[in-house]
């Protein structure tokens, strides 16, 4: 079934329209729904160590395309890029922070400024 509306987004940098998204059904919610429950089953059935391995492999990738990321994050929030970086590199999780292998994954790569907001939070910081 083809869905029979859309949605777009805008940029909040420019005011410029980024995408259109469909509006999915109900045919499409339980289609989605069946795939969602199928690849949870695969993903049991691989257990915890198979599990773990994928996950850290996962969060490596995202750790060396951080700039890619945190462009992301920017051009769908508006946020400055340091703060979009910082976003990134806190849902990477306490364990990637201090591996990320790219340079702008490491702290001195991140202007003073975000470093100085991001202690100013309260927040233990992972380079400090």
């Amino acid at each position: 079934m083809t869905p029979v509306a859309t949605f777009p987004t805008v940029s909040p940098l420019t005011g410029q329209p980024l995408a259109e998204y469909p509006v999915d059904g109900p045919d499409e919610i339980r289609e989605a729904l069946r795939r969602a429950r199928t690849a949870g089953q695969w993903w049991a059935g691989l257990g915890p160590r198979e599990r773990r391995r994928r996950l850290l492999a996962w969060t490596g990738l995202l750790a060396r395309r951080l700039d890619e990321l945190a462009g992301l994050v920017r051009q769908e929030t508006g946020k400055p890029l340091d703060d979009a970086r910082l976003e990134v590199a806190l849902a990477l999780g306490p364990g990637m922070r201090s591996g990320c292998s790219s340079a702008a994954g490491s702290p001195a790569a991140w202007s003073p400024r975000t470093r100085q907001r991001a202690s100013s939070t309260g927040r233990s910081v992972w380079w400090e």
